[in-house]
């Protein structure tokens, strides 16, 4: 079975817009509730994301959080915890 492996540089992709780096959105506990989008954090990666007992960060308070929404295909590397 063929695999189409497409390659581009860093540097492109972040010119294009189509890779961003940043330091994501730290939360603090006090932000967080019961409802809202999960939060993720290292502890609910294992074998894909698990949100069952996650932290959620409520929707109304989205203003704050800006671009640093993960999106449906995103990547996301969380900044500290084993993975």
């Amino acid at each position: 079975m063929a695999t189409n492996v497409t390659q581009a540089q860093v540097a492109d992709l972040i010119a294009a817009g189509d890779l961003v780096i940043n330091d994501g959105y730290r939360a603090k506990n006090a932000e967080l509730s019961s409802n809202g989008l999960p939060f993720a954090r290292a502890q609910n990666i294992k074998n894909g994301f698990r949100f069952d007992n996650a932290d959620r960060f409520p929707e109304e308070h989205l203003v704050r959080v800006g671009a640093k929404v993960s999106r449906e295909g995103d990547v996301r590397f969380p900044p500290k915890g084993t993975v």
